[in-house]
């Protein structure tokens, strides 16, 4: 029963998570799961849940289910007026007849709906339903003589009632060329074919690389480091620290004795810049909680933070969630924690 559970719970995961990657919400969520150490899905699947309780048990929850059902449908027609499209004209036609004719019906029935508590929950999803392809579904069965699959059925129309003239066009016919004869020892000049330009595969490769990765912002980690004053937290989350900056980070830490707390999920270091910040490390005695989650030092990276932590003795909690570190790495880690001699928590 449990695999079952654990199998269905997997496929709704997989389901939602291409939603989840969207420009729009992926770097808030990127932000919630270093916070809270949360997969995306898991995170929206219980929002959906609190949410899917409060539409029952909630206070208000008429009003916010038809708020939730006219938001979008308001949008996307206030833009319909501005285009041509037909067929978005048509499904937006359709919402709104249902969604009038409900709330004329609940008006009627009052006190009925609001007894049945599951009854918000059960609309807003069918509302939800009809914005995305519900309505569409709904007039293809249900209404007929309507095309709302012809997107540009009125345009097709007004093209078909305008005559057009068939004109044939005079093919000019090409003279025979007279052959010139060649004697025996007269070369023919033969045309040069022309090269194609093509990028070297090098060249190719960084142009290609420049297009999907555009060049990332200098971080001035001196200037960060100044403006955190005598704070004892330093939040360094998201900023994408290179080797250098990652350098010039640990020289400034080295005789910091204020720090007690760095938070560096995904910062995407390298293996030069984990080297710095672990030999760093095992000069600094202030530093008791460095969060590392996400931040893809991968196998050698957590060599190196192994090793510091063979003679560190301030460090008590090291969050290493998500840095790739295999089996390799893990090894490393076990084999360090058995020359350390402080009570460390480690999240993996």
């Amino acid at each position: 029963m449990a695999a079952l559970l654990q199998k269905n719970f997997d496929k709704v995961k997989n389901r939602i998570n291409p939603y989840l990657h969207n420009n729009r919400i992926s770097p808030l969520l990127d932000l919630a799961e270093n916070k809270i150490h949360v997969e995306r899905s898991i995170i929206a699947l219980g929002l959906s849940g609190i949410f899917a309780i409060y539409l029952i048990f909630g206070c208000g929850n008429d009003f916010i289910c038809n708020f939730i059902g006219i938001l979008y449908p308001i949008y996307a027609s206030l833009s319909a007026i501005h285009t041509p499209e037909v067929r978005g004209g048509k499904k937006l036609l359709i919402y709104w007849i249902f969604y009038s004719s409900l709330i004329c019906i609940e008006y009627l029935g009052h006190s009925l709906f609001h007894s049945l508590r599951i009854y918000w929950l059960v609309k807003c999803i069918f509302l939800i339903w009809m914005m995305k392809s519900g309505s569409i579904i709904i007039g293809q069965r249900f209404i007929t003589n309507v095309d709302l699959t012809d997107d540009v059925q009125d345009g097709e129309e007004q093209q078909e009632e305008v005559p057009v003239e068939e004109e044939q066009e005079e093919v000019p016919v090409e003279e025979e060329q007279e052959e010139v004869p060649v004697e025996a020892d007269q070369e023919v000049p033969v045309e040069e074919e022309q090269e194609e330009f093509q990028f070297e595969p090098e060249q190719e490769e960084a142009q290609v690389q420049e297009y999907i990765e555009p060049p990332r912002e200098k971080v001035d980690v001196e200037a960060l480091i100044t403006a955190n004053g005598n704070s004892s937290t330093l939040d360094l989350t998201m900023k994408g620290l290179n080797a250098d900056e990652a350098k010039t980070l640990m020289e400034l830490l080295q005789n910091n004795k204020t720090l007690t707390s760095i938070d560096l999920g995904g910062v995407n270091f390298d293996a030069i810049g984990a080297k710095h910040f672990g030999d760093a490390l095992q000069k600094n005695k202030t530093l008791n909680t460095l969060r590392l989650f996400n931040a893809g030092i991968g196998v050698e990276g957590v060599k190196y933070f192994a090793d510091a932590l063979r003679n560190n003795t301030a460090l008590t909690t090291l969050d290493l969630g998500r840095c790739q570190m295999g089996d390799e790495g893990a090894r490393h880690l076990a084999d360090a924690l058995q020359h350390n001699t402080v009570n460390i928590l480690i999240y993996l």
